[in-house]
């Protein structure tokens, strides 16, 4: 069985989601949302 996709970060474990550079110009609302809900997870104390 082969892997669902190709491997391009050389087996390490990835530590972070980084959004497509043009997710911002694309979909402004939602991207601003998704900003102002990470501000808020790292706000909660």
């Amino acid at each position: 069985m082969s892997p669902a996709a190709s491997n391009v970060n050389n087996d390490q474990l990835p530590l972070r989601f980084l959004y497509p550079s043009n997710e911002q110009s694309l979909s402004v609302a939602n991207y601003q949302t998704a900003v102002n809900n990470l501000g808020a997870m790292l706000n909660w104390g």
